[in-house]
């Protein structure tokens, strides 16, 4: 069945996942099988910022933004990330990415974005593979930033 043009997308975005962490994300890749390339995103220094614009790079992202590349143009796609280092701040984290995710139900994209961290602790990871099969189950459909950046004007 063909998903409609306008269905609300969900982003999974994996941040500075080591070669050997990658077992720790096959749940998620195989709920989201037709996702395909995952891209891998970081928080950007203004050397950062810089060197990117040299690379022949379309976009690179924030927690909040898609930036188009090489000039920085910012496209809204609201993100949840979780602080998983300890256990208050896994709770906090929950609290917050339940409250953002009601706050953003509309919009057109919601990035999940999961750490090497969140998978060391079974309440996080628990928490985004529910939070996943949740969104896909309500009609979101799964894809990378490019192929979303791609349909946005």
């Amino acid at each position: 069945m063909a998903e409609p043009d306008n269905a609300p997308a969900v982003l999974l975005v994996l941040h500075d996942v080591a070669p050997q962490t990658w077992a720790d994300y096959r749940p998620f890749v195989e709920v989201v099988d037709a996702l395909g390339n995952v891209p891998i995103t970081w928080l950007m220094s203004e050397g950062t910022r810089q060197a990117l614009r040299q690379l022949p790079l379309s976009y690179t992202s924030d927690a909040q933004y898609l930036y188009r590349l090489p000039d920085f143009t910012p496209v809204a796609a609201p993100g949840l990330v979780w602080s998983a280092r300890s256990a208050w701040r896994r709770g906090l984290s929950k609290m917050l990415s339940d409250r953002r995710e009601q706050r953003w139900q509309y919009e057109p994209v919601i990035r999940l974005g999961l750490h090497p961290m969140d998978m060391r602790h079974d309440f996080s990871r628990r928490y985004w593979l529910d939070t996943l099969r949740r969104m896909l189950n309500e009609g979101r459909r799964p894809l990378t930033k490019a192929a979303w950046l791609a349909t946005q004007p």
